[in-house]
């Protein structure tokens, strides 16, 4: 059996979609936002039962978004461990600075390559295949 993986990047938590009329967004878009994207990503993970989430970077639109992305990442980071799934990311170029002081204080969210460390992890599926 086979270890199954869902990655996503380019989330932006604490973006506002662009380009989109300011009354669509308040109507239907923030269906299209970074917010709803997480949460349909944590959805999938669940309902797919991956053995991990990979977030490949600019999970977080800027530093100065730190607590606008903190709850939504905690919550969605949190039902990901309940279901067994592990949570791996490594930082993009909007989240460098932002993303390791979110890693500090969210258990089970594992940063892969703070510092400019070059990192591996390991994924066990559920029947232990690698």
């Amino acid at each position: 059996m086979a270890v199954k993986l869902l990655c996503i990047g380019d989330i932006h938590l604490g973006r506002r979609p662009g380009r989109l009329p300011s009354d669509l967004f308040a109507e239907e878009g923030a269906a299209l936002g970074p917010l709803a994207a997480w949460r349909r990503a944590v959805d999938e993970a669940i309902d797919r039962r991956v053995d991990a989430v990979l977030l490949a970077g600019d999970v977080v639109e800027q530093e100065d978004d730190f607590y606008e992305a903190f709850a939504p990442l905690e919550e969605g980071v949190r039902r990901l461990q309940d279901a067994g799934i592990a949570v791996l990311a490594v930082a993009g170029n909007h989240d460098v600075a932002v993303l390791p002081r979110l890693a500090r204080v969210i258990d089970s969210f594992r940063l892969l390559g703070a510092g400019g460390r070059w990192e591996e992890a390991t994924v066990e599926g559920e029947d232990g295949h690698r």
